[in-house]
């Protein structure tokens, strides 16, 4: 790739491959808003770490296992949240309303 800079002076960069080993697949969470239940759509991949963190990025959950059906999230107050799976070859997070 070329760069010019203001001056007109020029510097090419190497080009560099990426290769992504986990699936680009969107989290997705239902329902949303919910109340008492939520379900992540496909469950989490094996070895995945399942956050679930406030408005502020503040985990108020940790899932330490697979998750395959709802997570009770009743003793939740209302409010926005997010959840986020890790695992070696990247994140994944979506976002819902608890009610």
């Amino acid at each position: 790739m070329r760069q010019t800079d203001l001056d007109g002076t020029a510097t090419w960069s190497d080009v560099v491959a990426v290769r992504r080993d986990a699936p680009n697949v969107e989290l997705v969470v239902h329902p949303n808003p919910c109340r008492d239940e939520l379900f992540i759509a496909g469950g989490a991949l094996e070895g995945e770490q399942v956050l679930v963190l406030d408005a502020t990025g503040r985990v108020v959950m940790d899932l330490a296992k697979l998750v395959y059906g709802g997570i009770d999230v009743s003793a939740l107050p209302s409010g926005s949240y997010s959840v986020r799976m890790t695992s070696s070859v990247g994140r994944r997070s979506a976002r819902f309303v608890k009610q």
